[in-house]
């Protein structure tokens, strides 16, 4: 997978956060993660995602990656 893509999804999914459109940045988060599954952004977009939906333990298993992995 090409490594920019993934930033790109990063960097919508927090985009579509900031916004509070909670959906559309947990989808961007969620792709991103799948072809980037080792990039700490990626994982950090997901839990900022998940807890801005409210699936707590699931950010924080997300944020315990990013730890995990930076």
């Amino acid at each position: 997978a090409d490594p920019q893509f993934a930033v790109a999804r990063i960097n919508l999914a927090l985009a579509y956060t900031f916004l509070n459109d909670s959906p559309k940045a947990l989808a961007e988060a969620k792709k991103a993660v799948e072809v980037a599954p080792n990039h700490p952004s990626a994982q950090y977009a997901l839990g900022l995602a998940l807890r801005a939906e409210k699936q707590y333990d699931e950010a924080l298993a997300a944020f315990g990656k990013v730890l995990a992995l930076d």
